[in-house]
Parts: C-alpha cells; structure tokens; sequence
C-alpha cells in the first residue's frame, strides 16, 4: 500500500520524527539501499508533502540529524511548498526558538522561508535556484557544506507571490523587504491573507497541485511534471523539479 504523508508548518518536524521512529534503523545508509521507500512488508512510502516546514535549514547540512536524512530518504517524491513572504516562519519562529536552538542559523533559517530565484548559469543558461530570505536579504540554500542528496530530493514550488500568500506585488530586494513585510502584516491580520496557511485555501492554485499529488499517485513521473506544469500555468508559483545541484564555490 503506497502512503503519502502531508504536513504543514511545525507539523512538517512531526512528520519527519515518526519518519524516523517507523525507520527500523535510522540512518544506515546500507539498509536504506536495500529497503528502498518500503517500510515494513505491507507500506511503502509514496510523496511527502511539505508545507511552511518549520524546520531548520541546517538539519540539512552534512553531519546534522541523521534523522532528518533517513526520513528525507525513505520517501519516493518529496514536494516542497514554501515562500519568501512567511512573516510567522521569519519572525515568530526565530522569537520562539532562539533560546532553544544551539546557534541564531538554526532558529532564524527555515526551510519554510526558501523560495526560487533565477540565476545564470556558466553557460549562460537561466534557471531556477533555491535562495533562503534573511530579514532584508538573501543567501543560497544550497551551499558547500550543504547534504547534496536531501537538497535534490525536493521538488520545489516558491508560492511567494501567490495571491492568498502575498498581498504586494512589489519585486523583492533589500529596499522593498520592509515595506512588503509590513503591509502583508497588516492584511495577514485583517484576515485578507495568510502569509503561512493559505497553501490550503480552496481557491489557491497550491492547493489544487495538493490535491492532485495526493490523489493521482498512478501517474508516471513524466505525465505528474507534465499535470504540474499545466496546474501552474498562468498562475505567479515557480516551480522546480527535483534535480542534481552543481558544487557552489567555496
């Protein structure tokens, strides 16, 4: 029996822990080759569907929680729902955290916070690359000390500019961080939007791709990217599927 798992927000780090409890032996890499998404005779584990994961982007560094790794593994397709405008992620979280956290980077760096941004390439090609937003600027999620294999698995949608997520249409960069954050807090209060739960909102175009993920596990992996491309068509999510990153510099 295939099983998806959904989590939303901190909800996403309980997900991940009963991962890692139902893993009979977290964290051994030659048992994960040979189990594969299988988890006992009966269930295997299909797509895990991230949403605002209130999970610290170092749990995704080389030598960080294990656990985080076993988890990440044992599923067949991850997808990662997360946006640049999460004001709970960006300020609440590290206020609740920054006492209980061993560093300021693991309180403040949410994996929730990481959106898409595009960059050239050497050959002068543009893609889509995963940034993480701090406060007023940005740094690559994906950096030399980064586990390459848990930053591959995920499928990526930036959901920063979707309508219910973000209320200002205004580009991102240093001048503009501030005020954006402000007025999305003055419509996140007024209930006009909500920065970190309107993933689920019937009407958003996130929760639609939510829906069909869930339901049409059948698909090949072809015709899944091909129905996801068409989900987004026209809509303001970037998206990028699950692919090999390149060594940053040092």
């Amino acid at each position: 029996m295939n099983v998806n798992l959904i989590g939303h927000s901190m909800g996403c780090l309980l997900v991940v822990n009963v991962l890692r409890i139902l893993s009979d032996r977290f964290g051994k890499e030659d048992r994960l080759v040979q189990q594969g998404n299988d988890m006992g005779e009966y269930l295997r584990l299909d797509r895990l569907i991230l949403s605002a994961p209130d999970i610290p982007l170092e749990f995704l560094r080389e030598g960080r929680n294990n656990y985080v790794r076993s988890a990440i593994l044992r599923c067949r397709e991850i997808y990662l729902f997360s946006s640049d405008r999460d004001l709970v992620l960006r300020y609440l979280s590290v206020l609740g955290n920054w006492f209980s956290e061993p560093s300021v980077a693991m309180s403040g760096l949410r994996l929730g916070n990481v959106y898409l941004k595009t960059v050239k390439t050497h050959d002068d090609q543009e893609e889509y690359r995963p940034f993480i937003r701090i406060m007023v600027n940005s740094q690559a999620a994906v950096e030399p000390t980064s586990a390459y294999d848990l930053f591959e698995k995920f499928n990526y949608f930036d959901c920063s500019q979707m309508s219910k997520i973000n209320g200002v249409k205004w580009k991102l960069n240093a001048g503009t961080a501030l005020p954006i954050d402000l007025v999305n807090a003055l419509l996140y209060f007024a209930n006009k939007i909500d920065v970190h739960g309107a993933y689920y909102w019937v009407d958003t175009p996130s929760f639609e791709i939510i829906q069909f993920l869930i339901t049409r596990y059948e698909l090949s992996r072809s015709d899944t990217l091909a129905t996801i491309y068409q989900l987004i068509e026209n809509t303001p999510i970037r998206f990028r599927p699950s692919q090999p990153f390149s060594k940053p510099n040092v």
